[in-house]
């Protein structure tokens, strides 16, 4: 799908919307609370229309792409909703913005981390999630501020304001959430996903190396960020077991081999050419020097 036609099926849900609500949100561990904002009459309306205008804009500058492809710099990255990695996940948040904790209460400020927009037209829902707590609690600065009051005349403000940005973090619509950044990653789960991915990785590296190679390569991956494991591809590892396509990863990726057939590792680049060959980070396909791929971030060239 083209980044147009995400906006165009956007804009006709909104033309349509008839109920928009508001939450701020909280997503701590395995824990998740939400509790409703509510807002005069015709604020809602302005603030998403805010909301909107400024992510249109931003929609002219990226293009969709399947997630993990990058850092969200020039695309947004989209999954399906009941992926193995987000489902459990997404159903607790949205339970939670189905049917509210309590009723906000603002002479409380809990530290919340997001706010939500819900809109609802009636058959379908949009979430559109922001990663700011909107709560401003002034009594904790040093300054004292006004306001002007009936009669023209300034008194002190002893209650939080609330500020809302111009800006959508992750959008849920139609079965499929939508990453415009990666600052709600974690409270999506993904992070920890990250985390059993690298482990994976690593138990699949196991199974395709002997001990010798297993234990060069095992020392630079526990220096890795997780987050650098969202994509593996599982049919190059296995190739790793095969003599035959074992040497020609080796001759493309220049890696020297033993005379017994093993990885050389002597040169610490090659163990980071051999991650980025087995999560599709090359710009040239090993195993089809004719096709560019690009699976899982920026492509690196090796020539």
């Amino acid at each position: 799908m083209e980044i147009n036609d995400f906006i165009t099926r956007l804009k006709s849900f909104f033309e349509k919307a008839n109920r928009i609500s508001c939450y701020v949100l909280t997503t701590k561990g395995k824990n998740v609370s939400a509790q409703e904002l509510k807002f005069e009459s015709g604020e809602l309306e302005n603030l998403l229309n805010n909301e909107l205008s400024s992510f249109y804009k931003e929609c002219e500058k990226r293009q969709l792409q399947e997630y993990p492809y990058g850092n969200c710099k020039e695309t947004i990255e989209y999954r399906d909703c009941n992926h193995e990695s987000i489902q459990i996940r997404v159903k607790q948040i949205i339970g939670k913005l189905n049917n509210p904790d309590i009723a906000y209460d603002d002479q409380k400020h809990p530290n919340f981390d997001s706010y939500v927009l819900k809109i609802d037209d009636g058959s379908n829902i949009v979430y559109l999630f922001t990663k700011k707590n909107p709560i401003i609690n002034l009594q904790k600065g040093k300054r004292i501020l006004y306001v002007f009051t009936r009669g023209n005349k300034l008194s002190a403000v002893n209650t939080g304001m609330y500020q809302f940005l111009k800006t959508i973090d992750v959008i849920i619509f139609e079965e499929d959430i939508y990453f415009v950044s990666l600052r709600m990653e974690k409270a999506f789960g993904l992070e920890a996903y990250s985390y059993k991915q690298k482990e994976k990785f690593e138990n699949l590296l196991q199974d395709g190396l002997d001990t010798a190679e297993f234990k060069e390569v095992s020392a630079v991956l526990k220096s890795k960020d997780a987050r650098t494991f969202k994509f593996i591809n599982e049919e190059k590892i296995k190739k790793l077991n095969i003599p035959e396509e074992k040497r020609k990863i080796a001759h493309e990726l220049k890696i020297p081999l033993t005379s017994a057939g093993k990885f050389d590792f002597k040169d610490s680049g090659c163990i980071e050419r051999l991650f980025d060959y087995l999560q599709d980070k090359l710009a040239k396909d090993v195993d089809d020097p004719d096709q560019c791929v690009g699976g899982a971030g920026t492509l690196k060239k090796y020539t």
